[in-house]
């Protein structure tokens, strides 16, 4: 540990991820100071990759910021698994996290490789409304396949919603965190600027449904103060 602060130091440029195979307890949390962590490395406790990643970062919220957890992206999961997993379904898991690309990413569909494509240029645009607080607004562990997966990154005033359906129902009722009941807020996808409504702050502490008509797919969500 004192090895990997002095690196750190030395090369501040550098990000150093620390793998806790050895002890996957306290360790994630202890090291989450120092640099993202691979989280348990994958252990699928039953289930595929693709869902221990959605428990990965259900595990975190909010305890530690989600941008700590080591993603390898598509590493097992692209086209695999009962949903035959897309990058639209993927690629928003891995951008809560601190992720690389562990595949050829010249072995894509084109359809996949455009969706990575756009879902890395929106994270590189906004990344740093990602990087700091993620309420956890589903209470159910995502291990078991079925249930679904709501995170609230949020910075000040605003953030975003990560839902995600995995093999259960269409609808999930959110009810947000850190909203100002008397204000006024615009819930927009950014993936195709689609505007899902205009609610108040009070309305959105009560709750909202979200729907994802297509198992293993996921929506993001701004939102945004009026």
């Amino acid at each position: 540990m004192h090895q990997h602060c002095l690196l750190q130091h030395d090369n501040p440029d550098v990000t150093f991820e620390l793998d806790e195979t050895n002890d996957q307890r306290t360790f994630p949390f202890e090291s989450a100071a120092l640099g993202p962590a691979w989280f348990d490395n994958d252990h699928t406790h039953g289930s595929d990759v693709a869902t221990k990643q959605l428990h990965d970062l259900w595990s975190y919220a909010p305890w530690l910021p989600t941008s700590e957890v080591g993603f390898g992206v598509y590493d097992g999961t692209l086209g695999t698994g009962t949903g035959q997993y897309t990058a639209s379904y993927l690629m928003p898991a891995a951008i809560l996290s601190h992720f690389t690309f562990w595949t050829d990413l010249t072995q894509l569909s084109p359809a996949d490789a455009a969706e990575t494509s756009w879902w890395t240029a929106w994270y590189a645009a906004h990344r740093a409304g990602l990087e700091g607080m993620v309420y956890e607004d589903t209470l159910a562990d995502p291990i078991d396949g079925m249930a679904g997966l709501v995170l609230q990154p949020w910075s000040g005033d605003r953030g975003y919603l990560f839902a995600f359906r995995q093999g259960g129902a269409a609808t999930q009722h959110v009810a947000l965190q850190g909203i100002d009941p008397h204000t006024r807020y615009r819930l927009t996808s950014v993936r195709d600027g689609l505007v899902l409504g205009t609610f108040g702050g009070s309305e959105l502490l009560r709750g909202i449904d979200l729907t994802l008509p297509s198992p293993f797919s996921a929506l993001v969500v701004s939102v945004t103060p009026l």
